[in-house]
């Protein structure tokens, strides 16, 4: 019931048309413009996406989705790795001290590159950093502190054009 409504209010589906789905509860089969009548979802006030507003969600739904499990792992393999918090505090600190240095960058290169550039180098780059953490052949604290450098300012990049590809979708 809420479930499929929030999903079709998200992704904008139409809702309207009399194409036959597969009712919520109990198997029943719906026509889809009496399942939304009895939902009070066919006023026209619901605003639709666009298919690049839908990716963008979906893009940031998973980020949403895989940043805590990120970061948890990166977290737990540095203090395994380092034998203890060493390397787990040289590598946030180095994360949260080049954070705003990514915004402040990011804004800097705004002149030279568009909002989706910088937004996808963020995205690669933080994607990317943590798979280097763990693959890195020879593991110093040197090495450490620059992929937290890297993810800092790839994550800086990253969020500070989320809200400008919001804005401009």
């Amino acid at each position: 019931g809420l479930r499929l409504r929030v999903l079709k209010r998200i992704f904008s589906l139409d809702l309207r048309d009399e194409a036959v789905l597969e009712g919520a509860r109990g198997g029943k089969r719906l026509k889809t413009g009496a399942m939304c009548a009895s939902m009070g979802m066919m006023s026209s006030t619901h605003p639709t996406l666009s298919a690049q507003a839908r990716n963008l969600l979906l893009v940031f739904l998973f980020v949403g989705l895989a940043n805590p499990l990120v970061g948890t792992f990166i977290g737990v393999f540095l203090w395994r790795q380092g034998k203890g918090l060493f390397l787990l505090m040289a590598y946030m600190l180095a994360y949260y001290a080049c954070l705003p240095a990514g915004f402040f960058l990011s804004y800097r290169l705004l002149g030279r590159f568009t909002h989706r550039t910088l937004f996808a180098i963020g995205m690669v780059v933080t994607g990317a950093v943590p798979f280097g953490l763990v693959f890195l052949p020879g593991f110093s604290s040197e090495a450490v502190i620059g992929f937290g450098v890297l993810y800092g300012l790839a994550s800086g990049f990253l969020w500070s054009t989320r809200k400008d590809r919001k804005r401009h979708v």
